[in-house]
């Protein structure tokens, strides 16, 4: 983008040969990396996050339960994902970032269900639970910013 610096680094490609390698250091909003609302780009960034803690969880979940209740949260969190690619792309961006409230709130619903049956501890559950907080807070911001439908 040239408007600030970028990293130059020397890497070895698969055949042994030397290449050069430009990586730009620009912010995403300067670089053109993100063509919507830098708001839900950050709470796309906090779901992924949350994705990648809750999968480390759900796999130490009993067999039968990863096939079932895991396999609800994981597809509601890349569901969440998805619903902050069309919130930018949609005219009615009210209206998906409701659903993604919605989701979430299922998703806490799930959470709570396998705490009750023990497949996560006390310690596993509020720190999910935080980061679910969050990106809970991040949704309401999103609820304020937006102008109606």
């Amino acid at each position: 983008c040239g408007l600030l610096p970028v990293e130059r680094r020397h890497e070895r490609g698969r055949l042994g040969r030397l290449r050069l390698s430009v990586i730009c250091l620009c912010p995403p909003e300067k670089a053109g990396y993100y063509g919507g609302n830098m708001e839900t780009f950050r709470t796309k960034e906090k779901i992924k996050d949350l994705y990648v803690y809750l999968n480390d969880k759900l796999k130490s979940w009993p067999q039968y339960e990863k096939y079932a209740l895991a396999e609800c949260c994981r597809c509601k969190l890349l569901h969440m994902i998805e619903l902050c690619v069309a919130i930018n792309k949609s005219n009615k961006a009210k209206a998906k970032v409701y659903e993604l409230d919605n989701c979430l709130q299922e998703l806490r619903d799930y959470m709570d269900i396998a705490q009750r049956a023990h497949y996560l501890s006390e310690k596993q559950f509020l720190a999910a639970s935080k980061r679910i907080s969050e990106v809970g807070g991040m949704i309401g911001n999103l609820i304020k910013t937006l102008p109606p439908n």
